[in-house]
């Protein structure tokens, strides 16, 4: 009868064997975990690390651009837009067939004089007295009595009726009712006869176009 008491104190003891076994497995399994955690959290003592500053890059200067020359524009050519008949004889001092208008040529002008008129009859611009004075300059074409007339003197050719002449950029074609003169670049022009004169910006002026 004493067998089976022994055997029932070894199985007691084997069971409190291992239920020590596993409180001491359990203590240490909670004594790494607290440890563990100590040393994830900071002391609250030790100093934290400040991250270095940052360097301040000072912007480099923007060089300032030198200032561009600007070419001069080459001048273009001069265009001529009224040119002169191709059968103009080159003169720079002619008279009409009549002998009553006399012109002289510059480069950039003309200048007729005509001695003998109807202006003030018919209630024309004119030159009053004295024979009167049209002329093609850089401002125009127009009546022009402070310019010296050009005399007939008898040393000029005569400038046939139907028949034109050009020195530089003016021309003159000579008909037999009147002198027109144009400069070919500008289209300034007038025409003269004895019973009246015109001026006009737009080329040599057609007898047609006369008015008298």
């Amino acid at each position: 009868m004493e067998e089976p008491e022994s055997h029932s104190g070894r199985t007691l003891i084997i069971i409190l064997l291992s239920l020590l076994a596993l409180a001491a497995v359990a203590a240490i399994v909670l004594l790494f975990l607290n440890l563990g955690r100590s040393e994830e959290t900071p002391t609250s003592g030790a100093p934290v690390a400040t991250p270095a500053p940052s360097e301040t890059t000072t912007p480099s200067a923007t060089p300032t651009p030198s200032p561009t020359e600007t070419p001069t524009p080459t001048p273009s050519p001069t265009a001529i837009k009224y040119p002169a008949p191709a059968n103009a004889v080159a003169s720079d001092w002619f008279i009409s067939p009549s002998g009553n208008i006399a012109c002289r040529l510059g480069d950039d002008s003309a200048t007729c004089t005509i001695y003998e008129n109807d202006y003030q009859a018919v209630g024309l611009a004119n030159c009053g007295a004295a024979p009167t004075t049209i002329s093609i300059t850089e401002t125009g074409a127009g009546l022009a009595c402070s310019t010296p007339s050009v005399a007939p003197d008898g040393s000029q050719g005569v400038l046939q009726y139907n028949t034109s002449a050009a020195r530089g950029n003016v021309a003159c074609t000579s008909t037999d009712m009147g002198m027109m003169c144009w400069n070919q670049v500008t289209g300034d022009s007038f025409a003269l006869a004895r019973s009246g004169w015109t001026s006009r910006t737009s080329g040599p002026i057609s007898p047609d176009d006369f008015g008298w």
